[in-house]
């Protein structure tokens, strides 16, 4: 009877276990699956982001090479550069954010429970295949912002004393100093990641 009665216990307490582990496993899912539909949104942000600029861009270009205005005009280009790169820096800060959560805490815990390694892998599968598009990724995102900008600060380089001319000028140029400042922790981390320490197998928001 003693016997019968501790191997109740035992298939009670180890039913209580087995239903810890489902609640711990489906918390920490849906916590994934909103975490990765959120990291899509950012993604739909930052390209949305992205059109309006090149569409402003083309905008300004389009002013400016039909001599409807200025030179001065391009002066206009670095402001924008400043004011989309941020946004869209700050969306890419969210996903890396996101990403590391997953990487670092969603993982480690779903891993634990099942005992198992090969659980929610896509992070670090992307960020070791993707690795080798670093240089291109970086190099266009380059000339679609500071450098469109460089370009435009010398292009519209006042060649009189108008005032408005050269404050316009000093913002673009203060405008870029932001935006560099703005994206060095980004640049350190993505150079971190991507050569220094390419066995990190970081999360693939580092690298966005």
């Amino acid at each position: 009877m003693a016997s019968a009665r501790l191997t109740l216990m035992c298939m009670s307490e180890a039913a209580a276990d087995n239903e810890t582990i489902d609640r711990i496993v489906t918390i920490v899912l849906a916590e994934y699956a909103a975490l990765r539909a959120e990291m899509l949104n950012k993604t739909t942000t930052r390209h949305t982001l992205l059109g309006f600029y090149v569409t402003a861009l083309g905008v300004v270009l389009g002013f400016v090479l039909s001599g409807r205005s200025g030179d001065q005009l391009l002066l206009i280009i670095p402001i924008l550069t400043c004011a989309f790169g941020i946004s869209i820096e700050a969306e890419g800060r969210d996903k890396r954010h996101m990403g590391r959560y997953i990487d670092d805490v969603l993982r480690p815990t779903l891993a634990h429970q099942v005992d198992s390694t090969d659980v929610l892998i896509w992070e670090s599968f992307y960020a070791k295949e993707s690795r080798g598009q670093f240089t291109a990724r970086a190099f266009a995102m380059f000339l679609l912002f500071p450098g469109t900008a460089i370009a435009a600060l010398t292009a519209g380089l006042p060649n009189s004393g108008s005032s408005l001319s050269w404050t316009l000028w000093a913002i673009g140029v203060a405008s870029q100093a932001a935006l560099v400042v703005m994206s060095i922790p980004s640049v350190r981390r993505l150079v971190k990641v991507r050569y220094l320490d390419p066995g990190s197998g970081r999360s693939p928001a580092d690298s966005r």
